[in-house]
């Protein structure tokens, strides 16, 4: 016998095949007195359970909000049951007739369509992390598809957001445009999250926190103290950045785009028309007389105020003509 024939033949690994429908696994979170710490597939004793499953190569994770096994082991079969019924094409009873679609894929989707429509990385980046944070919240409750959810569990989401009146308002109002878009793709026959219990009123008496005098002073004197780089001609057009926004009570996004057409000089008196992007309402704006009140100042606003195009926003315009000068 020739040593080619004694040869042992080649292994040949077959490549494995990813699952249509993931498996869902429960583990234990065990705290740090648990017997059966080190080994968080023991989910017979009173810690914390979570839910693990692979999907397109990525490790998910979520709570399963309790540490009964019996009951992680019951959320671990209807999430796999939801996705089993969405790789089937199945049918769901939530909407009637429409065809089940995964919450993971409507977000994608969403998101896919929303970079194509041109809105900018900040906004898109918004939206990734608040449709995240539902999808965990929902997730929690062992819902997997889009027909599934309903008006009850986006109740419940608002009514665990957090934070300050307008910004929970402003989550509300955006995942209300993700399911307008679920209802416009067919997804889904009605916008769940377009009640009356889920909306949340602004609360137009939220203003910002101005800064007093001394603390503006203070601000101003930091400016000669600028390390770095900076030479005295932009150390002197910061100045005039920030007595803009004092004076205008303009963002310093605004402030810093502003036109130098705006600025209408009449004499020794300037003036500056605003027109307030979030109210459609015109303002006009008069800086102080020259030169400026401010302790160390010396040089007359218009002369720095026109020697850079800035628009920022320490403060805001009111409605009526008015100019608050808000800084901070």
């Amino acid at each position: 016998m020739d040593a080619a024939a004694a040869a042992p033949a080649p292994v040949i690994k077959r490549q494995r095949k990813a699952r249509a429908v993931p498996k869902v696994r429960v583990y234990s979170r065990h705290r740090s007195e648990c017997k059966w710490a080190g080994d968080d597939t023991r989910i017979g004793c009173d810690c914390p359970k979570q839910l693990t499953w692979f999907r397109d190569g990525k490790l998910h994770r979520v709570a399963a909000d309790t540490c009964d096994g019996e009951v992680a082991e019951k959320k671990a079969r209807e999430l796999m049951n939801g996705f089993e019924a969405a790789a089937k094409g199945e049918p769901t009873p939530i909407p009637a007739g429409a065809l089940t679609t995964l919450l993971d894929d409507a977000v994608k989707t969403f998101l896919d369509t929303k970079a194509a429509s041109g809105v900018t990385e900040k906004h898109k980046a918004k939206l990734k992390f608040e449709l995240e944070h539902f999808s965990q919240f929902v997730l929690g409750k062992g819902l997997v598809n889009l027909g599934d959810i309903k008006t009850e569990h986006v109740v419940a989401y608002r009514n665990h957001l957090t934070g300050a009146q307008n910004t929970r308002a402003k989550k509300v109002f955006r995942l209300i445009g993700f399911f307008r878009f679920c209802v416009e793709m067919g997804w889904i026959q009605r916008n769940i999250a377009q009640a009356r219990a889920v909306k949340l009123k602004y609360d137009d008496r939220q203003t910002p926190k101005a800064l007093t005098d001394s603390q503006f002073e203070t601000l101003l004197a930091a400016v000669q103290k600028v390390n770095g780089r900076t030479t005295d001609d932009q150390r002197r057009k910061l100045r005039g950045l920030l007595l803009l926004m004092r004076w205008s009570g303009l963002a310093i996004r605004d402030a810093v785009c502003i036109e130098r057409a705006r600025f209408d000089r009449k004499g020794t008196h300037t003036s500056l028309f605003l027109h307030r992007a979030k109210t459609s309402q015109p303002v006009s704006s008069s800086p102080p007389p020259e030169p400026l009140s401010v302790p160390g100042s010396s040089m007359p606003l218009d002369v720095s105020l026109q020697d850079h195009n800035t628009e920022s926003a320490l403060g805001c315009i009111g409605h009526k003509g008015h100019t608050a000068v808000l800084l901070g």
